[in-house]
């Protein structure tokens, strides 16, 4: 992989056939939600299956929203995941006592400016994931105003998420920000809820590697 190439993390996994032949287009990273509320919902044990059929070179993400933290740390713990993405309002103290376990991708949704804590969150993460700020954390299949990235001067890399499409693609390279690690795709690439349209994520890393950003 190029350096300058984004990473692409597929989320939403919520079917064993769907996810080998996502896997088969090798995309940076998988999500599997944990959250009961959504509707891509995989409870940790079918997860667990899951991933078991997956190569180890895709990054396994779980994601998870308010969820208890010793349940997190059981999870983290398990050895099933790669990352934890928390995508709820979990503090700093939160992050930090699953850090020393694991990666953590913390989630902030975004309206018309960038949240003013990041600065100490970026102390016990990995990654920030920018989103469009919904009432039920994420999912709304909605962008939001990606020229707000510009204002970002943290060290941490981050990745967008957001109601991504193909035709965002050129723009989001456009950025030019030297922190920008890669984009989430979720509902836009979607045949139904939780699985997903493998020619369009096809098409999308294609069009990731010919863009390459110099």
């Amino acid at each position: 992989m190029d350096k300058n190439e984004l990473l692409v993390k597929v989320c939403g996994i919520t079917d064993a056939a769907n996810a080998e032949e996502i896997a088969m287009l090798q995309p940076n990273m998988m999500g599997f939600i944990l959250y009961p509320k959504s509707s891509r919902y995989i409870d940790f044990l079918k997860a667990k299956e899951i991933i078991a059929l997956l190569p180890k070179g895709i990054k396994k993400v779980a994601v998870l929203v308010n969820e208890p933290l010793h349940r997190a740390k059981q999870i983290a713990d398990s050895r099933t995941f790669d990352i934890l993405q928390l995508h709820g309002n979990e503090s700093i103290e939160y992050c930090q006592s699953l850090a020393t376990r694991i990666p953590i991708m913390k989630a902030f949704g975004v309206v018309d400016q960038l949240p003013a804590e990041l600065e100490a969150y970026s102390r016990c993460c990995t990654y920030f994931l920018f989103d469009t700020k919904s009432e039920n954390y994420g999912g709304s299949g909605q962008k939001f105003n990606h020229e707000i990235l510009k204002q970002y001067s943290n060290n941490l890399e981050f990745l967008i998420s957001g109601g991504i499409d193909l035709d965002d693609i050129d723009s989001i390279i456009g950025l030019k920000h030297e922190k920008l690690k890669g984009i989430d795709i979720n509902s836009k690439f979607e045949e139904i809820a939780g699985i997903k349209d493998v020619n369009k994520v096809k098409k999308l890393i294609k069009k990731i590697k010919q863009c390459t950003r110099k």
